[in-house]
C-alpha cells in the first residue's frame, strides 16, 4: 500500500513557489508576509510531492506560530554540495527545553500561546522522516518571542 517513489530532477524554487501560493489564504487570515527568497531555479533530484510535504509542513507552521503583521522567509540555496531549505519567521517562538521534542510523532508544545493553534504533532515528524530518506539533516534554532527557524540540507549527488 505504500506509493512508488518517483525521483526526478525538479526545480525546488517551483514547488516552493506552489507552497507559498497554496498557504497565501492562511497568511491573509493569520496577516503574516510570507517571502521566497534566494536561488531562482535550484534543482534537485527528488520526489514532488515529498518535497510539497516538506514545504507545506514548515512554511504552514512559520504562519500558524507566528503573530500578526509577522514575516516568514523561505530561503533556497546551494553551496555545491548541499541544497538548502531554510524557513524563518517572526513567530512566538519555542522553548529551548522543547526543541529536542520537536520531531517525535504526536508532540505538541503546549503552552499559552499554542494552546489555541491545532495541529496532529506529526507533521515536523514526518518532516523529519523524508529528510531522512534523502540522508539530509534538519536543524531548528529558536528565540521565544522572537521567532524560528528550520533548515534543511540536501546532499547532492
Amino acid at each position: 500500500g505504500k506509493k512508488a517513489r518517483e525521483l526526478k530532477e525538479l526545480s525546488l524554487t517551483e514547488i516552493a513557489e506552489l507552497s507559498v501560493d497554496s498557504l497565501g489564504p492562511l497568511a491573509i487570515q493569520k496577516e503574516v508576509n510570507v517571502e521566497l527568497t534566494g536561488e531562482k531555479n535550484l534543482i534537485h533530484i527528488c520526489d514532488r510531492d515529498e518535497l510539497e510535504i516538506i514545504f507545506n509542513n514548515l512554511i504552514s507552521n512559520a504562519i500558524k506560530y507566528n503573530r500578526s503583521k509577522g514575516r516568514v522567509v523561505c530561503h533556497l540555496s546551494s553551496d555545491g554540495n548541499y541544497n538548502t531549505i531554510s524557513v524563518s519567521d517572526t513567530g512566538i517562538g519555542i522553548p529551548e527545553d522543547d526543541l529536542p521534542k520537536l520531531f517525535k510523532e504526536f508532540v505538541r508544545i503546549k503552552n499559552e500561546n499554542t494552546r489555541h493553534i491545532a495541529g496532529s504533532g506529526l507533521g515536523l515528524s514526518i518532516v523529519k522522516r523524508i529528510v531522512d530518506l534523502y540522508h539530509g539533516r534538519i536543524e531548528v534554532k529558536s528565540v521565544l518571542n522572537e521567532g524560528t527557524s528550520f533548515v534543511v540540507h540536501f546532499p547532492l549527488r
